[in-house]
């Protein structure tokens, strides 16, 4: 003994473990207090890390268990106070430390070996001593024990059980190997709901966050990989619970709200957030499903994921960040470009967080701040140049920044204000290469378009206009007519076909579709078109407002309007001031037109707008139909007056 710490200074390691195994094979019975030139913690301690630089790693598990046992053994018959107790507890952490790191290094095959069960008991004895609600958090010896590498073991043991039954399963029948299956699918799932439970009770006594965080991040490490398991369906939401614990006492987030009453606070000091450890969180967060450009709000990521993407991306390194990448689809957007930008080196930024630009374009997009909206989704595009999504949404906000700007009160320089609704016209038509059969953007576009017609119409009206401007202007003007008319029909066109392909019992409308004829009628009339074309868009218009069950309210609520009530309100006034506008413009007017002018005034007269009869909902009349005889024969005669109405509606000939 007198030579052991020379000889394990010169790397004479084998000769180290051949004296202190005599050594402590014959003390094993003695008395702790007896002197050596190395005590016996000091012995363990040694014997220990002196075979595992030998690598005899069998045998260092083994005597890692024998040290486990006896001090787990001791320190809980003696005094908790004295210098011995803390001398126990650093050889209780020793041990759990090199079976941790052995397990870790080879593998569960490092756990076969004859004093597992033993080794087990130690761990079950430590941790039900400690973490029994009877003991005080406060009592500073217990704090000396790692508890928390104990349960990492106690999982990587049941780890190790459960891939050993499904080997043995091998030997069973098909009967016996099913039944055995789902009980061992239960057992699987335990291991990782024994890490919440410990968690659990770690957190009651703020240990959890010891050890650097290591038991937090085993968690993570373990968990996130399977997270998306079929094995893993059930109990979805208590998984999830459970990591939200658990990113929030490792990095703080989710931020503890009145409403996540499941989040407690084992006050511990959350860590920054690295880039390899961002994937990892943002697998546990990220939405299943993207949002649309066209969902709801709700759908959208919150304010606190918002902040969590952003604190993912200050981590990125700079060889990963899309900023400096932009300029291809930059170009592209501006017309200096004609080819689409090809997809951005994958190996660049993770395609399991390729969506992430996505994801803060949308939750600018549906907060309204459309200038980020678009710095977002032009990183997007440059991960992903075929995003339809992205494309809507880009348009959409350089669309909202360009009505913005014609209804300031700021003067707007036509040149290049009509720069950037052509970088707008861009996008639109890009989405629609990607998706031409969605009705909502064609309408989007149009509207569009026809702001940028009228802003065009009122400048040609200015008196200070060269005629260089004004040929300008009066070109514009032309080619967002067109697209007016381009987009509208198609529209019209794509309803049609699908009411043509539904099922014709079907008695849904398009709530939309009345406002396809109103701004075709709308355009017909700027470009002082046949006041026949115009009048007739406003009259299909005003038909689809009935057959949407439009209300027609004698007074109407501008805070509170029924449905449809102020666009029926504004139809009826588009029509009648469209011919009064072409009488006053019009000296020598045909008969032929005037007849039709006097007709339809008539019409106007009597229709569902004028005598305030709107169209009985038959779905709510069936609701009601046991309500009582008087109330049925209300309904009926409703029904009657709707069927007169809709006789002298009818008559409209052009």
């Amino acid at each position: 003994m007198q030579n052991i710490k020379s000889l394990y200074e010169t790397g004479k390691y084998e000769e180290v473990i051949h004296i202190l195994k005599k050594c402590l094979n014959e003390s094993c019975g003695s008395h702790l207090y007896y002197e050596h030139p190395l005590n016996k913690h000091a012995q363990m301690e040694v014997l220990l890390e002196s075979l595992w630089r030998l690598g005899n790693f069998q045998d260092c598990i083994s005597w890692a268990e024998k040290v486990l046992k006896y001090s787990t053994d001791n320190y809980f018959i003696i005094s908790r106070n004295g210098s011995y107790s803390i001398e126990f507890a650093r050889s209780i952490n020793s041990a759990l430390l090199y079976i941790h790191e052995l397990i870790e290094k080879l593998g569960y095959i490092i756990l076969e070996f004859e004093y597992i069960s033993r080794m087990v008991q130690s761990i079950h004895k430590i941790l039900t001593n400690l973490l029994d609600s009877q003991h005080d958090k406060n009592v500073s010896n217990n704090h000396i024990i790692d508890c928390w590498r104990a349960w990492i073991i106690l999982h990587y043991v049941l780890e190790w059980e459960n891939d050993r039954n499904v080997i043995n399963r091998k030997n069973f029948t098909n009967q016996e190997s099913n039944f055995l299956l789902e009980s061992e699918e239960e057992k699987w799932f335990s291991s990782y709901m024994m890490f919440f439970v410990a968690h659990e009770l770690l957190g009651r006594r703020q240990w959890c966050s010891k050890g650097n965080h290591k038991f937090l991040s085993m968690i993570l490490n373990v968990t996130v990989p399977k997270l998306r398991s079929p094995l893993f369906e059930p109990y979805r939401d208590i998984i999830q619970e459970c990591l939200e614990q658990t990113t929030f006492c490792l990095y703080g987030y989710p931020q503890k709200k009145a409403r996540m009453r499941h989040i407690q606070d084992h006050e511990t000091t959350p860590i920054d957030l690295s880039w390899p450890k961002a994937a990892q969180l943002l697998k546990i967060f990220r939405p299943h499903v993207l949002p649309q450009f066209n969902s709801y709000k709700i759908d959208s990521i919150s304010t606190d994921m918002e902040t969590l993407l952003q604190q993912c991306i200050s981590t990125m390194p700079i060889k990963y960040n899309i900023i400096g990448h932009t300029k291809p689809i930059e170009d592209f957007i501006n017309r200096k470009t004609n080819s689409l930008p090809m997809l951005f080196n994958s190996d660049v930024l993770c395609f399991k967080m390729n969506w992430i630009y996505y994801l803060l374009a949308d939750y600018y997009f549906k907060c309204r701040d459309f200038s980020k909206a678009i710095q977002y989704y032009e990183m997007d595009l440059t991960v992903d140049p075929t995003r339809f999504d992205s494309w809507a949404g880009i348009s959409l906000s350089k669309a909202s920044k360009c009505e913005t700007m014609i209804g300031s009160i700021e003067v707007l320089r036509p040149a290049e204000f009509l720069k950037i609704t052509d970088d707008t016209l861009k996008c639109f038509e890009m989405c629609l290469k990607i998706n031409e059969n969605d009705p909502q953007l064609w309408v989007e576009n149009g509207s569009f378009a026809y702001n940028v017609q009228s802003y065009c119409s009122r400048y040609l009206k200015s008196q200070s206009v060269s005629p260089k401007e004004l040929s300008y202007a009066k070109l514009q003007q032309n080619k967002y007519s067109k697209i007016v008319h381009k987009c509208f029909n198609r529209a019209i066109n794509q309803t049609l076909s699908h009411e043509k392909c539904s099922d014709a019992d079907n008695e849904d409308h398009d709530d939309e579709h009345w406002l396809y004829h109103y701004m075709l009628g709308k355009i017909f009339e700027k470009d002082r078109g046949d006041p026949v074309v115009y009048l007739t868009h406003y009259f299909k218009s005003s038909i689809c407002l009935y057959e949407s069950n439009a209300t027609y309210p004698i007074k109407i609520s501008h805070s509170n309007p029924s449905l449809l009530c102020i666009e029926s309100l504004e139809l009826f006034y588009r029509t009648n001031a469209a011919i009064i506008k072409f009488v006053e413009r019009n000296s020598n007017i045909r008969h032929s037109t005037g007849l039709m002018f006097m007709k339809i005034l008539k019409e106007l007269a009597v229709c569902p707008f004028a005598v305030n009869r709107a169209k009985i909902n038959e779905v709510l009349l069936k609701k009601h139909k046991f309500s009582g005889e008087q109330s049925i024969q209300t309904s009926e005669r409703y029904v009657q007056e709707k069927d007169d109405t809709m006789k002298i509606t009818s008559q409209v000939q052009y």
